[in-house]
């Protein structure tokens, strides 16, 4: 479904007369993020956290604490 929508974007982008910055990054983080559920639940494998993006509104934020056993979670 969402290869579908990500295809409807596509040909919305490349029906306008001038380019649309955020509606490419919308679409880029779309097939990332498409891409790594695949491979995670089809294929198991494991995304490593440099691959990972935890926020599209801050794209360089990093994982700081997993909030195991009491302690909270952190994010930079």
């Amino acid at each position: 479904m969402a290869r579908a929508h990500l295809l409807k974007a596509r040909t919305l982008q490349n029906s306008l007369d001038e380019e649309c910055p955020k509606l490419q990054l919308n679409m880029d983080y779309t097939d990332l993020f498409i891409k790594q559920i695949s491979r995670r639940v089809l294929n198991g494998e494991t995304i490593s956290p440099d691959e990972k993006v935890y926020s599209i509104f801050e794209p360089h934020t990093e994982w700081i604490c997993k909030g195991k056993a009491g302690i909270r979670q952190e994010l930079a």
